[in-house]
């Protein structure tokens, strides 16, 4: 059974997406099969990264990722759930850092909820 991990909260710059892509290599690093969803198409830092390295070194072991358009819906994110999920035994969402209805449908999959947060006064 795949366990599904969220990274989340609605507010943005806390680290959710480094968070989140640096426990997935670290959990692939142990021989976990994981993949990663980034919910965030506006920002989309997770995929871009994850881009941005395989540019670099095409031989580089990145998780397996599914891209989500701008609108997709609660029902598109259970069908790329669905698909991710089988043969991996993490899937890591990536929430933006704002309340959207596909963020609070991400959160309703998690099995275990990480958010990260500043340590400042105004957060």
């Amino acid at each position: 059974m795949t366990r599904i991990l969220v990274f989340g909260n609605a507010k943005g710059g806390t680290g959710k997406s480094t968070l989140a892509l640096h426990t997935a290599v670290g959990l692939m690093q142990q021989g976990r099969r994981v993949a990663v969803l980034d919910l965030d198409p506006g920002q989309g830092t997770l995929t871009r990264y994850l881009e941005n390295r395989k540019a670099l070194n095409p031989s580089l072991k990145v998780p397996a990722s599914i891209d989500l358009p701008p609108a997709a819906e609660a029902e598109m994110l259970s069908r790329a759930i669905a698909d991710l999920a089988s043969g991996h035994e993490i899937l890591i969402l990536d929430t933006p850092g704002s309340d959207t209805p596909l963020a609070r449908a991400g959160h309703a999959w998690a099995d275990l909820l990480v958010t990260p947060l500043n340590d400042s006064f105004l957060d």
